[in-house]
């Protein structure tokens, strides 16, 4: 995909984004079983719920602070 040049282009690359985590989400196949929660695999790893929790709490704060732009 090309890189996108104008505000309209990342607006539409930023809007395309929920769908596209929808799909790779339903696509998706478990590999491993269901860690415990707080259990990790190994020192600085973080769990799926952590992984997931943390990228949830930077959109909100990212799309916040696009508001205010």
């Amino acid at each position: 995909m090309a890189e996108p040049t104008t505000t309209d282009d990342l607006l539409a690359l930023l809007a395309s984004a929920p769908d596209q985590l929808d799909a790779a989400l339903a696509s998706a196949t478990r590999q491993e079983p269901a860690p415990q929660p707080g259990v990790t695999t190994g020192e600085g790893d973080w769990t799926t719920s952590e992984l997931v929790g943390h990228l949830c709490d930077a959109a909100r704060n990212w799309g916040g602070r696009m508001r205010l732009v």
